[in-house]
C-alpha cells in the first residue's frame, strides 16, 4: 500500500487516486523520505505517517495578508505549511501586533491545537499566497488510539519541530531586541 502512495506522490503530489485512497499534498516532494527542507531545519515527517493523516487532512488556500487564526482564538487543526510564507506574531501592549517569526514550507502552524484546547498564543498571516496543510486535532488523537507506535513517531517529530521552532525563535527575537523600532 505505501509503495502505490509513494508512486503516486511522485507521480502527481496532491491528487486523489481514481478508486484510491486519498493522497497528501506532500511540501517534501520530491525530496527522499527524511531529507531537511531546502531553506528549513525540518525533517521530513515518515511517509506512514502522512498516509495514516491523508483520510482527514486538507488544503487551506491563503491570500498574501489574509489571517489563518487571529491571537486569542481556539484551533481545532495543526497546519503544515505547503508553499508560501506565514507570520507569526504576538500583540504587545503599547506596540500593537509584533512579528515573531516568519515560517515556510514543511514547518508547523497550531501545535497547541493538539497538545490542548486553549487558545492560540498569536496571530498568524499569510506574507505571500501559501497553501497550507490542515490536519484536525480529531485525526492525530485516532492515530494515537489506533497506532500507537506510529503516534509515537508523530510525537517525537512534532517535539522535534517545537525544539527548532523555539531556537529560530530565540534568534529572531534577538535580531528584534537589536532592531527595537524594527
Amino acid at each position: 500500500v505505501f509503495s502505490t502512495i509513494k508512486a503516486s506522490l511522485q507521480a502527481s503530489p496532491g491528487c486523489i487516486t481514481p478508486g484510491g485512497p486519498r493522497i497528501l499534498p506532500d511540501p517534501f516532494h520530491p525530496l527522499m523520505p527524511n531529507s531537511p527542507m531546502p531553506n528549513s531545519p525540518m525533517p521530513r515527517p515518515s511517509d506512514q505517517i502522512l498516509s495514516h493523516l491523508s483520510h482527514a487532512a486538507s488544503i487551506r488556500h491563503l491570500h498574501a495578508n489574509q489571517f489563518l487564526f487571529h491571537q486569542a482564538d481556539l484551533q481545532s487543526s495543526l497546519f503544515i505549511v505547503q508553499s508560501g510564507l506565514i507570520e507569526l506574531a504576538m500583540i504587545v501592549p503599547g506596540r500593537g501586533p509584533v512579528p515573531i517569526l516568519s515560517v515556510g514550507p514543511g514547518e508547523l502552524i497550531a501545535w497547541s491545537a493538539i497538545l490542548t484546547q486553549q487558545s492560540m498564543t498569536c496571530s498568524a498571516k499569510a506574507i505571500e499566497d501559501s497553501e497550507l496543510l490542515e490536519i484536525p486535532a480529531d485525526a492525530i488523537d485516532a492515530l494515537a488510539s489506533q497506532n500507537p507506535l506510529l503516534a509515537k513517531d508523530f510525537f517525537h517529530w512534532i517535539a522535534l519541530a517545537l525544539s527548532q521552532r523555539l531556537t529560530a525563535t530565540r534568534l529572531q527575537l534577538l535580531d528584534l531586541f537589536q532592531h527595537p523600532n524594527a
